[in-house]
């Protein structure tokens, strides 16, 4: 049986926002996006946009469980999810400037 090679890949790439759904309600959950990873032909859709005091976060596509959800993928690395946090909250500020704020 042969390991995978793990390559040291960058923790910056672009991601483009496609999309974004606004939500009410008091929490921080402010809506959905969906983003496009150009170099790995990727779509996340139904990514939750969170905003409170303590900052801002995206959250990857999940399904319902429980009183929650579960996540549907993940990325095995904390580095290169962090960096995909900070690029798709640069993405849906440049697509809906106003996503923090209530609809």
């Amino acid at each position: 049986m042969t390991v995978p090679q793990v390559l040291d890949q960058p923790t910056t790439f672009p991601v483009i926002c496609l999309s974004f759904v606004p939500v009410d309600g008091n929490g921080g959950l402010r809506g959905f996006a969906d983003f496009q990873v150009p170099r790995w032909r990727l779509r996340l859709i139904g990514c939750a946009a969170f905003h409170n005091a303590n900052g801002s976060s995206i959250a990857l596509p999940g399904r319902p469980k429980g009183d929650g959800f579960a996540p549907t993928v993940a990325f095995d690395d904390p580095r290169t999810h962090a960096g995909f946090v900070r690029a798709a909250i640069a993405a849906l500020d440049a697509y809906r400037p106003d996503w923090r704020g209530r609809p």
